[in-house]
């Protein structure tokens, strides 16, 4: 056995070859030193999330998030303020107005919630109404778009939802004039009300948002844009999945940075194999098919593969490179090696997800030459933490020819430490590792990883 001497191991593991994480990286499967050589032949674990940015060909974005109810809440005052001096309220008396209409739109949310901070849980039980009265004065005072949203929302906050409807229908017959700013937030309040009340009408309300919104009427929250997440909801509450995860699908497209927005899209295709039969529609629409397929690739969750797959062959849809090389990979995960072989035929040379499991099948037939070339045709294709494990199979094959050296970098620049000590512990010579950290001493990449660790 060739092994090297510690201290020259700790100085590998110092030197850090790889591009930094903020504080450390994410460490892949552990091939050699789990003796888990064998795995180069399963599929990597995928991230749902990932797939979908693919899809939908945008960059994650990194937004920093404020809490729900502040934020309303200063859009509710900006829009007030505004209106207020467009009626030639003097300033004094604008002052005086927004301190009293904060204080009660803070009171009405802590009597419902019992709490000024933002809630995920909205309790349907029956419970006093918040008392307008003593504000009576003061809403007259307001102007009406203003007023009828707050009687409004004290009867939806009280679970009147029929007396919540009649003041936002109110508002909404105002002339145009006179409700710019509350139009879109009465219309998506009433969608709201009519999911309790009669789902069925509820669509109509959250497609007039939209249409309000291109009109002109103010909409300082957007939720023009998260309308389409509670349109979702109504289809997905008529079954009607297609509609459903479109409209999922495109609210992840404006803010792929919220998570309900991927959960919707998983909880629909988890819905949709709850189903006695797969939906002929989902797999006639190319959207949904490609939805389907990155949440079976992500996970290991119990669906009936063969169902899927006899249904689109029942469909007789034609599939894209990438779908069917997707499928490939599904067929491989589950252990259908013949049935991959004939999506691959259909990714041709276009589907690099397909080109990955063409690789294992061909390891599998002991073609390990042309399995290591395609793999090192495929570095630097997928997303990093992907990359990381094409990388790290490469290293096991590289290992497997000798190439100790070369298997070692590929691990360690694929974040495999243990992988990379194993090697340089108990395959390279001391003056192999000496070589090595003297030649890559100076990488900017190591530099650059300790400055940022931690």
């Amino acid at each position: 056995m060739r092994r090297g001497h510690p201290a020259i191991i700790v100085g590998l593991i110092v030197l850090c070859i790889s591009p930094s994480y903020a504080c450390y990286p994410t460490f892949s499967v552990a091939y050699l030193w789990g003796g888990n050589e064998g795995q180069i032949l399963s599929v990597p674990k995928l991230e749902f999330y990932q797939l979908l940015l693919e899809l939908a060909g945008i960059e994650p974005q990194e937004t920093q998030s404020r809490p729900k109810w502040r934020t309303t809440l200063e859009m509710d005052l900006n829009d007030l303020r505004e209106a207020l001096a467009a009626a030639g309220w003097p300033a004094e008396k604008q002052d005086a107005a927004q301190r009293q209409y904060e204080a009660l739109r803070q009171s009405m949310k802590t009597y419902a919630e019992g709490s000024d901070q933002d809630s995920d849980f909205y309790s349907c039980e029956s419970k006093a109404r918040f008392d307008l009265a003593p504000h009576e004065a003061f809403l007259q005072e307001l102007p009406l778009e203003f007023a009828l949203y707050l009687r409004g929302a004290a009867a939806y906050r009280g679970n009147d939802f029929e007396e919540a409807v009649e003041h936002w229908d109110e508002l909404l017959a105002l002339p145009p004039e006179q409700r710019r700013y509350r139009s879109t937030w009465a219309a998506f309040m009433l969608g709201k009300a009519w999911i309790v009340l009669d789902v069925a009408r509820a669509g109509f309300y959250f497609e007039q948002i939209r249409s309000l919104a291109r009109q002109g009427f103010r909409d300082p929250l957007g939720l023009s844009q998260d309308s389409l997440g509670w349109d979702g909801m109504v289809f997905f509450r008529q079954k009607r999945y297609p509609e459903a995860m479109r409209r999922y699908f495109e609210l992840f497209q404006a803010k792929p940075e919220q998570a309900e927005n991927v959960s919707s899209l998983m909880w629909c295709c988890s819905r949709i194999f709850q189903e006695p039969s797969v939906d002929r529609m989902v797999v006639e629409d190319p959207l949904c098919r490609k939805i389907v397929a990155a949440w079976i690739m992500k996970g290991n969750y119990p669906f009936n593969h063969q169902g899927w797959m006899d249904a689109l062959t029942a469909a007789g849809v034609t599939l894209d490179p990438d779908e069917a090389g997707a499928l490939a990979w599904i067929s491989y995960k589950v252990g259908d090696i013949e049935r991959a072989r004939k999506w691959l035929s259909l990714a041709e040379s276009q589907s690099p997800r397909g080109k990955w499991i063409q690789t294992k099948i061909w390891l599998r037939d002991g073609k390990i030459d042309e399995a290591m070339d395609l793999l090192r045709a495929l570095a630097d294709t997928f997303p990093s933490y992907e990359d990381a494990d094409l990388r790290a199979e490469l290293g096991v094959l590289k290992l497997g020819r000798r190439e100790y050296l070369e298997a070692m970098d590929t691990f360690a620049r694929s974040h495999c430490w243990d992988d990379a000590a194993y090697v340089a512990e108990r395959v390279l010579t001391v003056a192999e590792l000496e070589g090595y950290i003297q030649k890559h001493a100076k990488d900017n990449t190591g530099r650059q990883n300790q400055a940022n660790e931690g």
